[in-house]
């Protein structure tokens, strides 16, 4: 009697289980195929370079989801990754052979660690990243204990991997279409794409940029050819390891591990990564040694998956100390990656010692590496490049727990990396071509279907299926017909996804070194990379990593293999397991909301300035383009009737084009310093990021008065607008006082308003100022960040202004300083004639003006409105 509700139980086991599987890998793939914005509709200045928006939806949820063309927002993010989360829970709860209570530890200690940050400094850059690598950590951990049964393992493995080729196809796009066409954009709006994103033109973050955009590497929707060569160089070893050792009773291992391996290879090629074709040939050396080990019949020693796991592991400490030596060298060696990534290292260790328990957060690194970085490195990173550096930096020494996981996970490559083709199935288990059950098929064709169709309504303009539309027919707006023609392709990646992920799931993958091998190779990159925490790609890499490394040993099934057991059913580990997470719920929760209601304002706030941005483009496009006087007549017809739909009212009182161009722009701009500044409240002034954005858009709107406009709204808003700078400034460094650039920023607030002869001692509600004058913000700046050029050249060209002469020498030195320690990176080098000016300057001579504009201040305020 009780058989039947034992198979009814079962079957809604194994049902909820595929739900759970399929809820932990689609999320990984969508952030994997959809670009991330941390800054939604604000990564550039709306009023310079206006974001593609789409037409607002009718639910405000979907909108948000859908409201940009080329990337997801944070709430986005954040939603995958709780449903994610979701997914994992549902899996250990349903672990089908028991689960381990150490790892379970281990995953439990970083992420309280983790969420005690988040709750003790909360900001939207760190929820984002809190949620995404609790989603990360929990669906590896979920995917590895998954793997105990083979069916499961062998789906999650091929779809994984098979997923691939759908990068490596993103990637050769990217190269061969993508990259022409992005490059031609830039060219048409150079300076204004630039200021939308504080640079001046010239300026090292400006020529850094071009440098890296101008390079053909193929990045997939990571944005970063070095995160991209880490899947590329995984796919390529594990494919060639299948390949090569595949069943030959049954050839879809050799044919999936082969088309694998060479598309990989392929991508390898395109990402031009060096450590990520240096971890490719680590792991054929491995794979090489494993072979020699089973041909001299080492792999029989009882002490040999022990070893093969510490050589595992100790293929990512080989890495670190080929950092250690490089550093070792100094400067005067050419090769400068790896000496790049001993800098950072070396800073970490000091981030590390200065905030042993509770880290700095996942969104503080930045700031703490310009003020702990050796004066030789020229680059300010938000990420070490290293897993472990980057656990114990941003989480505290609780991070070690993540790191540990993610060396056991390896260590337990190490029987994979030995086992044979002929080794016997697990008990219970038949030999030949594994059969995979109807749960497992139908939530692979589930995930690849959803991975395909979702981008295409979230962010349309990155998808493959429009490159090809593009492609077919470069006209604007696209036809249907080549837009059919690229959801065909989209639909025939997709079946081609698939077709090689049933390939290698029915090819055993999961018996194969060729997995253990994949893994390692993973670890080793990780070591001089950001792929374990880099939005994109942390839950893929960590879903890889758990699923590629051998299972832990089944606890709920002995040796004896009874057919009647449900496929899955509830674990004793796995159910605390699986309700710890909830204990997070509240915090997540909290913090979901409250990104949702930041993004809304960003949103509707980019929505209502985007038309004055699309108007001062038009205008600085049709100034400068070679027109005919009747075609230039006709398009200025056309801008100053959206100007005068834009001012609205106040149109009668603005006579001239000028005024209303004027006009349009300083009220956007005070709008958008207002909407910014409620944004950052709900953070309590906590967010670096977006504290910036807000004062820098009511530096905008100082800025603006200089145009004079002829209206009394500049009279009328103008000291409203120094005051919104003024308080947002103070609250910001209270509640940040650290930050380098909010000092700065202090600087420039201060600096414009004596410009416009307005006294910030008078200012309401702010009776004690951080800093009397602009020179003692940009002094602390310098303090906080002693290799920025920008407070330095900032208190020089004040000292110059004033005709200090000593001052001026003092800063002329400290500039020389900084000048020759950017000789790694020659695009941050001052021009001969300054350098010869500063020399002057240091020496005494008789101040004169500075023959070019400093390169190094950042765009906090952009040019003169049209007509100034």
């Amino acid at each position: 009697m009780n058989a039947p509700a034992r198979d009814v139980r079962g079957a809604l086991a194994r049902a909820a289980l595929a739900v759970g599987v399929a809820l932990v890998l689609l999320p990984a793939l969508l952030h994997a195929r959809v670009p991330l914005a941390p800054l939604p509709f604000w990564d550039s200045d709306p009023l310079i370079a206006p974001p593609a928006l789409a037409a607002p939806r009718g639910s405000a949820l979907i909108d948000l989801f859908t409201a940009s063309l080329d990337s997801m927002g944070p709430t986005a993010s954040v939603m995958l990754s709780m449903v994610g989360l979701a997914g994992a829970v549902l899996v250990l709860a349903l672990s089908p052979k028991g689960v381990s209570p150490l790892a379970g530890t281990l995953a439990l200690i970083g992420s309280a660690a983790l969420l005690w940050g988040l709750w003790r400094e909360p900001s939207m850059e760190r929820t984002r990243l809190t949620c995404n690598w609790l989603a990360a950590v929990w669906g590896g951990l979920a995917v590895w204990h998954l793997g105990a049964d083979r069916r499961w393992r062998a789906l999650v493995v091929g779809v994984l991997l098979a997923f691939l080729l759908v990068l490596a196809v993103k990637g050769a796009l990217q190269v061969a279409v993508e990259h022409e066409a992005t490059i031609a954009t830039f060219e048409q709006d150079r300076d204004a794409i630039l200021q939308s994103r504080g640079w001046q033109p010239g300026s090292p973050a400006a020529l850094a940029y071009e440098r890296r955009l101008r390079q053909p590497e193929a990045s997939g929707w990571f944005g970063l050819s070095n995160v991209f060569g880490t899947f590329m160089a995984c796919g390529l070893v594990a494919g060639t390891a299948l390949a090569a050792r595949a069943r030959r009773p049954d050839k879809a291992g050799a044919l999936g591990g082969g088309l694998l391996a060479l598309v990989c290879l392929v991508g390898l090629a395109m990402s031009k990564s060096k450590g990520g074709i240096g971890a490719a040939c680590a792991g054929f050396a491995l794979l090489a040694l494993a072979g020699f080990a089973r041909r001299r019949g080492w792999a029989a020693h009882r002490l040999a998956d022990r070893t093969a796991g510490l050589i595992a592991v100790g293929c990512g400490a080989a890495v670190l100390l080929a950092v250690v030596l490089r550093g070792a060298l100094g400067p005067g060696v050419k090769e400068l990656s790896l000496l790049f990534r001993w800098y950072y290292l070396e800073a970490s260790w000091r981030i590390f010692m200065n905030n042993p328990i509770t880290g700095v957060g996942p969104d503080g690194f930045q700031p703490a590496y310009a003020r702990f970085k050796h004066p030789l490195s020229p680059e300010e990173v938000a990420s070490p490049h290293s897993i472990g550096a980057d656990y114990l930096c941003t989480i505290g020494i609780a991070g070690l727990a993540w790191v540990a996981l993610a060396a056991w996970w390896t260590h337990r490559a190490g029987p994979g990396l030995l086992a044979s083709p002929g080794d016997a199935p697990a008990p219970g288990e038949t030999t030949g071509r594994l059969r995979l059950s109807r749960p497992v098929a139908y939530c692979m064709l589930g995930v690849i279907a959803g991975a395909a169709v979702l981008p295409q309504v979230i962010a349309p303009a990155t998808t493959v299926a429009l490159t090809i539309a593009t492609l077919a027919s470069p006209a604007d707006p696209v036809p249907t017909w080549a837009m059919a023609l690229g959801l065909g392709a989209e639909i025939a990646l997709a079946g081609t996804w698939g077709l090689l992920a049933w390939f290698l799931a029915r090819a055993h993958f999961a018996a194969q070194s060729a997995a253990a091998i994949g893994a390692v190779v993973l670890w080793t990159h990780a070591q001089i990379e950001m792929t374990p925490v880099q939005a994109s790609s942390a839950p893929l890499f960590m879903l890889l990593l758990g699923a590629l490394v051998s299972p832990p040993k089944p606890r709920a099934l002995a040796a004896a293999a009874r057919p009647h057991e449900p496929e899955a059913k509830f674990s004793r580990w796995g159910v605390p397991l699986a309700v710890a997470p909830f204990a997070f719920l509240p915090l997540l929760v909290s913090a979901g909301a409250r990104m949702w209601h930041t993004e809304r304002m960003l949103l509707d706030c980019a929505r209502a300035v985007a038309p004055t941005g699309e108007v001062l483009r038009d205008l600085t496009r049709l100034r400068s383009e070679p027109l005919s006087d009747r075609e230039r007549a006709r398009r200025m017809e056309n801008i100053d009737a959206r100007v005068l739909e834009i001012v609205g009212n106040e149109r009668t009182r603005l006579p001239t084009f000028e005024d209303r161009v004027n006009f349009a722009s300083m009220r956007a701009a005070i709008r958008a310093a207002h909407e910014t500044s409620l944004v950052i409240v709900l953070w309590e002034h906590r967010d670096r990021t977006l504290d910036q954005l807000a004062i820098r858009r009511a530096l905008i709107a100082l800025a603006g008065a200089r145009a004079g406009p002829a209206s009394g709204f500049a009279a009328r808003r103008i000291d409203e607008a120094a005051v919104s700078a003024l308080q947002l400034s103070d609250r910001s460094i209270r509640a940040l006082p650290e930050c380098a650039a909010l000092w700065l920023l202090l600087g420039d607030v201060l600096a414009e308003c004596r410009s416009l002869g307005l006294d910030p001692s008078k200012t309401p509600t702010v009776p004690d100022w951080p800093a009397d004058t602009s020179s003692d913000a940009w002094c602390r700046a310098h303090e906080l960040d002693p290799n920025s050029p920008a407070p330095v050249d900032r208190l020089l060209d004040e000292a110059v202004r004033e005709a200090d002469a000593q001052e001026a020498a003092k800063w002329a030195e400290v500039r020389l300083l900084i000048d020759e320690n950017s000789r790694l990176d020659s695009t941050r080098r001052l021009p001969a004639r300054e350098r010869s000016w500063l020399g002057g300057v240091a020496a005494g001579r008789p101040l004169t003006p500075r023959p070019t504009p400093s390169r190094n201040v950042p765009a906090t305020m952009p040019p003169n409105p049209p007509g100034s």
